[in-house]
């Protein structure tokens, strides 16, 4: 009892600095899994045991494609891709940004979200300031289409990455099952900011920056660049591939990592500084804590509750909802990390598969609800409240998102039905 007492005091201490959203949230997570083995609140915590406590296949998955995409970064790729974008918008407002938006949006399938939005914001903010419109709706369409172009994927967000790690489930099966819901919230997304875009007609002369610029102008070494498209080729086909390599994703990651630095000639200390340590440390201590709730028998108690719905389109629908309610309020990995192991319960229990895209689904478009539902709105706000004076506060950020949040959660209920129905 003593226990089950004190890690729910841990727990909640956590989740206290988790919604305050502090920047030294990381260090604060971190530390309450020192905590736990250091107080020896639970026996099993002791760092030989780390190899069981902490998926290693989700962080190395993560550091792998952190470093090929800083990689990628460092010969202007990303900036041509920008450029030729707004080039295709051809100087219309809603076509630039509906166009942004979904190269923001098929970007963050493949990279992680925060890389993303760090990537293209300051286009964003380029086009604010040339128009000198606010910035705000802008930022906000790119946080959307980056969460909702990462729940299309295994690799594109990070409670994505750790179902994939604790369910074996393909990449393809990913793309399969949540790429259509992904399209359809992309669409509720752009039709939501229609009066919007179209109040702002046609700027080709505010544009001409981008529609003078020769987008082959900033690609830095262009044989690198090839050299590292074929890395990044090759470690794509080893994720579609994977269960038939019989090879884990994070070794597939790591090696292309390994080999992209091999070719770019840096090394680990060079590439350092693109690697989000923050995230890695954040994910290793949410770990710690998890295993140590799963440990006193906590988690089993949620297990329980959730599994007295004895219908199991009931059950998928629940999930659905009260993942998404919880990343909107608490952050989508924190959900992710929690309820990874009441799914992996319910499934002994003979629950339908189905709802491992209940849990993928609530957690990647319920986190769009609010300013900590993901890293991606937290860096987003916090790069729109330094580049202007106009502040996005959690309540301002709520009110635009969270009505929009809802709208993808009951999308993808409608989506979780048909799958419990069709079997598919």
């Amino acid at each position: 009892m003593i226990q089950r007492i004190a890690m729910l005091f841990i727990f909640a201490i956590t989740y206290y600095f988790i919604i305050r959203g502090s920047h030294r949230t990381s260090v604060i997570v971190f530390l309450m899994g020192l905590i736990i083995a250091l107080g020896r609140i639970i026996e099993n915590v002791k760092m030989e045991h780390i190899g069981f406590i902490v998926d290693f296949n989700t962080i190395g998955l993560l550091m792998g494609m952190m470093i090929l995409v800083g990689l990628l970064k460092s010969t202007g790729f990303f900036q041509y891709i920008a450029i030729r974008t707004v080039k295709l918008g051809g100087g219309s407002f809603p076509r630039t940004i509906l166009f942004l938006c979904a190269t923001v949006a098929i970007c963050s399938a493949f990279l992680d979200n925060v890389t993303t939005i760090l990537l293209f914001s300051p286009v964003f903010f380029l086009i604010s300031d040339t128009l000198d419109i606010d910035a705000s709706p802008l930022i906000m369409l790119s946080i959307l289409s980056a969460n909702i172009g990462g729940t299309a994927t295994m690799i594109g967000d990070p409670p994505n990455i750790l179902i994939g790690s604790a369910s074996g489930l393909s990449f393809v099966s990913f793309l399969g099952h949540l790429s259509p819901i992904a399209f359809i919230a992309f669409l509720i997304t752009a039709l939501s900011f229609k009066k919007y875009l179209k109040a702002k007609t046609r700027v080709k002369d505010g544009l001409q920056n981008f529609l003078a610029t020769d987008p082959s102008t900033v690609i830095v070494d262009k044989s690198l660049l090839k050299k590292l498209l074929i890395v990044f080729g090759c470690v794509l086909l080893g994720f579609i591939f994977h269960e038939t390599l019989d090879y884990e994703m994070s070794l597939i990651a790591m090696t292309g990592a390994a080999v992209g630095l091999l070719v770019s000639k840096k090394s680990f200390e060079e590439i350092a500084q693109e690697i989000e340590w923050d995230t890695l440390f954040f994910f290793v201590g949410l770990f710690m804590i998890t295993f140590a709730l799963e440990d006193v028998g906590i988690i089993s108690y949620v297990t329980k509750f959730i599994g007295g719905i004895r219908t199991e389109w009931l059950l998928s629908l629940a999930l659905v909802w009260i993942a998404g309610l919880c990343a909107t309020f608490i952050g989508a990995v924190p959900t992710t990390v929690a309820m990874i192991p009441v799914v992996k319960g319910l499934l002994a229990s003979g629950a339908n598969p189905v709802i491992w895209w209940a849990l993928a689904l609530g957690a990647c478009l319920g986190g769009n609800g609010s300013a900590i539902g993901a890293a991606a709105n937290i860096v987003g706000v916090s790069l729109m409240n330094k580049h202007t004076s106009q502040k996005i506060g959690f309540a301002s950020f709520f009110k635009q998102a969270f009505p929009l949040a809802i709208s993808y959660l009951a999308v993808s209920s409608a989506y979780i039905l048909f799958l419990e129905f069709t079997g598919w």
